[in-house]
């Protein structure tokens, strides 16, 4: 399925970063992991060969937060439904912002120190779905179908409002 690829490409970004990560923390002092951190993180993010990445960001357990998102995806609301789906036990692959409307298609990591063998924080990786075209279209591409809409709590989040035939 078309959702279940965009999926694999975020555990793809999420497995290279955590590991990047980890080992900046063991060949890194603590002054110069942040900024290292930033520029892995942009690289990664940068290279997202399907354009599916809208939103990377790093959590630490000390609460400070590393975000590389496109500018069109920064926003507190989106990271905080994130971060809440963090606490579940079986993190959610779909979450919805209620205060912006959006749904993300989601997915998240637990950076663990190569040296100490404790949680550093958790990566966050995420695929904005309303009004993603590539999406629509490869969605359209992929059905036979006259019509392709994702629809959430009666909300159309991705597709083409029809007009009705005279």
């Amino acid at each position: 399925s078309v959702l279940e690829q965009r999926l694999k490409l975020l555990d793809n970004a999420l497995k290279n970063a955590s590991l990047a990560i980890s080992e900046v923390y063991l060949n890194n002092d603590a002054a110069s992991r942040q900024r290292i951190i930033t520029n892995t993180l942009l690289a990664l993010y940068e290279q997202d060969p399907g354009e599916s990445l809208d939103i990377f960001c790093l959590k630490l357990t000390s609460g400070e937060i590393i975000d590389v998102s496109s500018p069109f995806f920064v926003s507190q609301p989106l990271q905080q439904a994130l971060f809440r789906s963090s606490h579940m036990a079986a993190p959610a692959s779909i979450n919805y912002c209620s205060s912006t409307r959006t749904l993300l298609l989601s997915r998240q990591e637990e950076i663990i120190s190569l040296k100490t063998g404790q949680i550093i924080g958790t990566l966050f990786a995420a695929s904005v779905v309303n009004d993603n075209l590539p999406l629509f279209r490869e969605l359209t591409e992929k059905t036979t179908a006259e019509e392709v809409r994702l629809l959430w709590e009666n909300q159309l989040i991705l597709g083409q409002h029809k007009e009705p035939s005279a």
